[in-house]
């Protein structure tokens, strides 16, 4: 989704609203420019002076009136905007990263649509209350003076023709140059944020010297970045200024030789004079939008992901068919057949030529060195990742045909590490499950594992969880994360990737136990260095066996 989407789903939902907003701003500046200024001229009547001091007081009064109503629509037009940009965007990027999802790039997309609010919230403003209200008062200026000095006309009909010229040869690469700039500030930003949470290791290692010279020479090249783009904008600025003051001279020039009285002359001098300074503005103004969609354009990227399928499609399944099918009886048979796979065009596969068959209920622990794909296989079988070559199987149908949204409601993926919720305990453990608080107490006494977080037997299952859980032991988060995998509803298959690391060695027993008696009659595959588990799996699966690197 980009910007000028964002843009369009809005003025679409919200038609009423945002035409009374622009109607109000495009009359403002008109009233503002040409009903002044044509008022202002008729006190050079004597003889009705005393009624042009009326009508300017009129005019007065109608511009209040307009800035008044102006800021009522705008008091409910901006908060409604920017609720309905976050909403979209954080909308857009959940769907999208549904499949093919890369954790790694989730904090940092985060703080680029936090701030990307606030840009297309800015730029919106500024093309709706400032840029379309000028294009249109231009306009009426321009035929005005072709309907009564059509030479003064010409020539502000060519200021503008060149004003629109500029805009469009130096625009593209101005947003460029912004979206550069934008692109290392966040590289200097990543930098520091990794430092300042190393500051430990940077002491301990005695490199205090080397990151404050790193960060300088960061910075030193982000500023050098800033300075060229701010000369190219003081030059786009200066050419737009430069034009409108050479024709708005040229036209004042020919308005005093066609001018048959002072009133006309005065008339069009003070049109020129209140719309230069509208244009002065807005060429001021361009710069800084055009910073502000550069800045925009970083995050088009994450944004515009699409939720498309790229897994090469087995010949018995039909583009017709894919995710036509629902997963409504699944009983836990999966098949892995001559599976290919790797992270990108260059790099060495995960999976080659992988082939495996779990039937339902089986019991299987998968153990190998690091870079086996065991982890990996999973997220395929979760359709986080498209498949290079090869088909997935569940209960004999490609699991193609079958929506991610069935597949996970069946299979259930307890990760390695899970960030926490800001929320109680109880509450992170109830995540994704319909179970009472009382059900999962009763489980945890069941499993000698209340006592992890209830030293003094009094209930502390409410005391909250900090952000990403660093008020709490790695096997407490370990033991929260498991439970609630343990505990979610309708599950056929479990999996469990080291269900046993940060714990100690009584806890490793009573974990084996809960999820050993906890998954029976299901399919259980549990991904592991440690052998212990032997004792509630059938067999032992070493993938460097079944994967051809």
């Amino acid at each position: 989704m980009t910007f000028k989407e964002i843009v369009f789903d809005y003025i679409t939902h919200r038609k009423t609203l945002f035409n009374s907003f622009l109607v109000v701003c495009c009359a403002l500046y008109l009233v503002k420019v040409l009903l002044t200024s044509h008022v202002y001229t008729k006190l050079f009547k004597v003889d009705n002076f005393e009624r042009a001091i009326k009508e300017i007081c009129g005019v007065w009064v109608l511009l209040c009136i307009l800035y008044v109503i102006k800021s009522k629509i705008e008091t409910a037009f901006l908060p409604d905007f920017l609720s309905y940009i976050r909403k979209k965007l954080f909308e857009n990027y959940v769907k999208n990263n549904e499949v093919e999802f890369n954790d790694l790039n989730v904090t940092e997309d985060l703080q680029k649509i936090l701030e990307v609010t606030r840009n297309i919230r800015d730029v919106f403003m500024w093309i709706v209350s400032t840029f379309i209200p000028t294009v249109v008062l231009s306009s009426f200026i321009t035929i005005y003076f072709l309907v009564y000095y059509p030479s003064i006309g010409g020539v502000m009909l060519l200021g503008n023709i060149i004003n629109f010229y500029i805009l469009s040869k130096y625009t593209p690469e101005l947003i460029k140059g912004s979206n550069n700039r934008e692109n290392e500030y966040l590289k200097m930003a990543g930098i520091l944020d990794e430092n300042f949470n190393n500051l430990l290791n940077i002491y301990l290692n005695n490199k205090t010297e080397d990151t404050i010279r790193e960060n300088e020479k960061i910075e030193k090249e982000y500023t050098r970045l800033c300075e060229l783009q701010n000369q190219e904008l003081e030059k786009f600025s200066a050419r737009l200024k430069g034009t409108n003051y050479l024709f708005a001279f040229i036209s004042m020039w020919l308005l005093y030789k066609r001018s048959s009285d002072t009133k006309n002359f005065v008339n069009g001098l003070l049109i020129f004079t209140f719309y230069l300074s509208t244009l002065e503005n807005m060429a001021e103004d361009i710069p800084f939008s055009l910073m502000t969609l550069g800045n925009i354009q970083n995050i088009e990227e994450a944004l515009s992901r699409k939720n498309k399928n790229h897994v090469k499609i087995n010949p018995q399944v039909s583009k017709n068919t894919l995710k036509t099918k629902t997963l409504a009886t699944f009983k836990g048979e999966i098949s892995f057949k001559n599976i290919y796979f790797r992270y990108s065009k260059d790099a060495p596969w995960i999976l080659n030529d992988f082939s495996l068959t779990i039937p339902a209920g089986d019991r299987v622990s998968f153990v190998s060195q690091s870079g086996f794909g065991k982890t990996t296989i999973m997220k395929l079988l979760l359709g986080f990742y498209p498949i290079e070559k090869g088909e997935i199987l569940l209960d004999g149908e490609n699991m193609n045909l079958f929506p991610e949204k069935d597949i996970r409601s069946h299979i259930n993926y307890v990760n390695q590490k899970t960030l926490l919720f800001h929320d109680t305990i109880i509450n992170n453990m109830k995540y994704g499950n319909h179970k009472t608080t009382e059900e999962i107490i009763a489980l945890l006494k069941k499993y000698d594992l209340l006592k992890i977080f209830c030293k003094d037997g009094s209930n502390c299952l409410d005391k909250m969880v900090e952000k990403t859980g660093t008020n709490m032991s790695l096997g407490m988060q370990k033991i929260i994360f498991l439970v609630r995998g343990v505990l979610k509803d309708n599950v056929t298959v479990y999996i469990f990737d080291e269900p046993l690391t940060s714990l100690d060695p009584s806890t490793r027993e009573n974990v084996l136990d809960m999820i050993g008696q906890e998954t029976k009659g299901k399919t259980l595959i549990i991904i592991t260095h440690d052998t212990e588990v032997s004792r509630i799996v059938k067999r032992s699966v070493n993938l460097k066996e079944f994967n051809k690197i």
